[in-house]
């Protein structure tokens, strides 16, 4: 096909690529990604700097390349998500590039260069990496492994030393490079081991800081040098690793560039071996770069048997695709119907800086809606706590709070202001209007009508001199009863015995007690004992008491 096939099926590639993959301007801002954008949109450049410059390990995980990337992109674009994603897939696309040029640099062919580029530019084992922004880390480290390589073989060595640089300080994993040189030298290069030195030096001193910090990092990030824990960061990598190209790579280890592939993709996983709490698709984007070297390297050089690999190839991925994307944009369009709802409670809540959640996306959790609260309120002062803190009474008293009750049947967010003083309610329903404050210790966040309970859980209510009757409407659901039999609820008011009930069959009830007598209106506190308790599943840690979908003293008494 000549010496312009190459290019022409490499052109044709990216086209694929960026039509393919078009869907992901659907996606929209994960809880990383909006907890980025609010505090690097305030921080001065010089700080991003500074950290570049910096040779200390930063255990808070702060990457000061994609860092400011986000920063750039949080001053320019805002919440405006497609910026952010073009910004992704062109990373991606000058990866691939270079990539590309460091497979010619090692002697392959041409078209295995393209097979190589096309293994990696359409791998969906790292999915996230081409629809997530909060994964710029992972390709920004990919794009300079890949430039410090090429560099180093050129022998610019000053060059890729600081691209070696600046991998490292777009995600930590790219400390295993001078490893990966040591191969190289060994496998392909003339030997040169001590310009491997200085890449040395460096990697050295942030593993040895990243080892003693990591003494002090959080459970999620804690290394763990088990044998279960590297078997579950196998299974769950070389699943996503195209096994059924990687296992008969292995039979052809003595071709030296398939075998430094091979060992440059196991370096890079480095600590991600030991890490099974942190476990994502994403970050194999190095690695799989490494692994296309391999795989350029074992594939025929001519043409005509590439080109029946790649449709294959192609046609694998694609249907991967179809299902991550399918995945992915069901998550995004709940979170986006919330993202564009947070928008107007600037408006809904003004001066408030104080806020409880009661329900979220299952995509989104409560420090990605604090980062979007921090942007619209244009604030970094906010507090966010979750309608099951224990704590909730000092904070309503503190000031003005407000909360945000997510319905996801309908895709709507309630937002309920409350200020220190107003009266409490009588009579209280879970729905959208719920008066949150009151509900003080035991409870779990709102469903559908109703709100479950811890095996005992208090509430606080304004009781009018004139209420008769103090009622509950139980959500007694026939797992629960086929579980536990028979459930007991035990209700107490301001410490006395209100009453008592027993229920045995599955559906909605109501309870009634008479009301203790009164002379004048008073604030009590309602307690519930449940028994027995219940534990819904092995995979849901709660305890749970009973479903209760309403309780007070009502307006109207019989």
């Amino acid at each position: 096909m000549g010496r312009l096939g190459p290019v022409a099926a490499f052109l044709a590639l990216l086209a694929l690529f960026l039509i393919a993959n078009r869907g992901a301007y659907e996606n929209t801002f994960s809880d990383d990604d909006l907890d980025n954008i609010a505090w690097t949109r305030t921080t001065p450049s010089a700080h991003f700097l500074r950290g570049l410059a910096s040779p200390l390990y930063y255990p808070n995980h702060f990457r000061p390349v994609g860092h400011f990337a986000y920063h750039v992109l949080a001053n320019t674009a805002g919440l405006r998500f497609a910026p952010y994603i073009a910004t992704l897939q062109v990373l991606h696309l000058a990866t691939t590039i270079l990539l590309a040029l460091l497979l010619l640099r090692l002697g392959l062919a041409r078209w295995q260069a393209a097979a190589g580029a096309l293994f990696f530019v359409f791998h969906m084992g790292m999915f996230d990496a081409l629809w997530k922004p909060m994964y710029l880390f992972d390709v920004w480290c990919g794009l300079f492994c890949a430039a410090a390589l090429i560099l180093y073989i050129d022998g610019r060595t000053a060059l890729s030393l600081l691209a070696f640089w600046l991998a490292y300080k777009s995600k930590e994993q790219a400390v295993a490079l001078p490893a990966v040189l040591l191969v190289y030298e060994w496998l392909i290069g003339t030997r040169q081991w001590q310009r491997i030195a200085p890449f040395a030096a460096i990697a050295a001193s942030f593993a040895l800081q990243g080892v003693l910090m990591n003494r002090e990092a959080g459970a999620d990030y804690r290394l763990q040098f088990t044998p279960g824990a590297l078997a579950a960061t196998l299974s769950f990598y070389g699943g996503r690793a195209a096994p059924l190209v990687f296992l008969p790579l292995l039979l052809l280890v003595r071709h030296p560039r398939v075998l430094f592939g091979l060992l440059a993709a196991m370096l890079f996983m480095g600590p991600l071996w030991f890490l099974p709490t942190r476990m994502a698709g994403a970050y194999l984007y190095v690695a799989l770069a490494a692994l296309a070297i391999a795989v350029a390297a074992a594939m025929p050089p001519r043409w005509h048997a590439v080109v029946p690999l790649a449709l294959l190839w192609i046609s694998a991925n694609y249907a991967t695709l179809r299902d991550e994307r399918r995945a992915a944009l069901t998550i995004a369009h709940e979170n986006r119907a919330y993202l564009a709802a947070l928008a107007s409670v600037p408006q809904r809540a003004p001066g408030v800086h104080r806020f409880i959640y009661d329900g979220f996306p299952r995509g989104l959790r409560w420090w990605g809606i604090l980062g979007a609260l921090r942007v619209h309120y244009n604030r970094q002062d906010l507090e966010m706590k979750s309608v099951e803190d224990k704590d909730l009474t000092r904070v309503f008293a503190e000031g003005d709070v407000a909360l945000l009750k997510w319905n996801a049947a309908r895709r709507e967010l309630a937002v309920v202001k409350r200020s220190p003083g107003e009266p409490d309610h009588p009579f209280i329903r879970m729905d959208d209007s719920t008066p949150i404050w009151q509900l003080e210790s035991g409870w779990y966040q709102g469903e559908h009508r109703y709100r479950w309970t811890q095996p005992r859980a208090v509430a606080r209510l304004q009781q009018p001199a004139a209420a008769r009757e103090f009622t509950v409407d139980i959500n007694v659901g026939p797992r629960y009863i086929a579980d536990v039999k028979r459930a007991k609820l035990e209700v107490s008011i301001e410490g006395a015995p209100v009453g008592e009930a027993e229920f045995t069959t599955a559906g909605w009830q109501t309870v009634r007690w008479p009301a203790p007598a009164i002379t004048a209106a008073r604030t009590v506190r309602v307690t519930f004992t449940v028994s027995p308790e219940y534990r819904p599943s092995a995979t849901d840690p709660r305890v749970l008491g009973l479903a209760i979908g309403a309780f007070g003293f009502p307006a109207t008494n019989p």
